[in-house]
């Protein structure tokens, strides 16, 4: 078996780290929004939960645009 080097083996572990990082996110993100559909703040309509994802993700992004003009007022021109 061939041997890795040092800096080999640090880049695998940066790519699993942040393989791990998106799982977890993705599984936080998941959670978020099985919970509301459990508690009724979801909506059911047709196609379920893939509806409810998509408006979910919608959401986030709404939130994260706001978040980011909230953080960088737009100058004044």
């Amino acid at each position: 078996m061939k041997k890795i080097g040092p800096a080999r083996k640090k880049l695998n572990m940066m790519i699993i780290d942040d393989t791990i990082a998106k799982v977890d996110e993705s599984l936080k993100n998941l959670s978020e929004i099985l919970t509301m559909y459990v508690n009724g703040e979801i909506p059911v309509v047709m196609g379920g939960i893939g509806k409810a994802i998509d408006f979910n993700l919608e959401q986030k992004q709404l939130l994260r645009e706001m978040k980011r003009k909230e953080e960088s007022p737009e100058k004044d021109s």
